[in-house]
C-alpha cells in the first residue's frame, strides 16, 4: 500500500511528460511530487527497503507507460553516439528529477520512524544529507531561469533603414 503512489506517480509523469520536463515549472513540479511520494512511502512502510523499491517501482511504471511513445528520448536506446546522448539527456535528467529525490525522501521518511542505536547510523545520515543537498541544488538549478549576456550584431535589427521609428 505504501508503494502504490510510486506506481501511480510513474504512470502520471510518463503520460504528462514522456520526454521529460520542458519548462522549469514542470521540472520543479516533478521534483516536488517525487519528494512527496518518496517521503510517504518511507514513512508508511517504516522500512529502508522503501529507499530502493520506491524509485524502482516508479521506474518500471514509467518505462512500461512510455512503450507506446515514439522519439529518440523515449524509444529503445540505440548503441550510437546520438542514441547514448539521447539516453543521457532523456532518461538521465528524468532520473535526476525523480529517482534521486524519491530515494532521499524515502530515506528521510523511513528514518523518521526508526530509532536505531547503531554507530553506523551517522554514516547513513551523512550520506542522506549529502544527497539531500544534491536534490536541493538540482531544484535550484532547474528553477532559476537561464541567463546570458546579449550578443551584439547576432540578430538583424528590427528597424528598417531610413525609418524614423525608434
Amino acid at each position: 500500500m505504501g508503494l502504490l503512489p510510486a506506481l501511480v506517480w510513474g504512470v502520471l509523469v510518463a503520460f504528462w511528460r514522456p520526454r521529460g520536463p520542458v519548462f522549469p515549472i514542470e521540472a520543479v513540479a516533478i521534483l516536488l511530487g517525487s519528494i512527496a511520494v518518496g517521503a510517504f512511502a518511507g514513512r508508511y512502510t517504516r522500512s529502508r527497503w522503501a529507499i530502493l523499491l520506491t524509485p524502482l517501482l516508479f521506474l518500471v511504471a514509467a518505462e512500461v507507460t512510455r512503450v507506446g511513445f515514439a522519439g529518440p528520448t523515449v524509444d529503445y536506446p540505440r548503441p550510437t553516439a546520438l542514441g547514448i546522448l539521447a539516453l543521457i539527456v532523456g532518461r538521465g535528467f528524468q532520473a535526476l528529477l525523480t529517482l534521486l529525490p524519491m530515494g532521499v525522501a524515502a530515506a528521510y521518511g523511513a528514518g523518521s520512524t526508526r530509532h536505531s542505536r547503531s554507530p553506523w547510523r551517522w554514516v547513513g545520515r551523512f550520506v542522506t544529507g549529502v544527497l539531500a543537498v544534491v536534490v536541493v541544488a538540482t531544484g535550484v538549478v532547474v528553477a532559476v531561469p537561464g541567463r546570458a549576456a546579449p550578443i551584439d550584431g547576432a540578430f538583424p535589427s528590427l528597424r528598417t533603414r531610413g525609418s524614423s521609428v525608434s
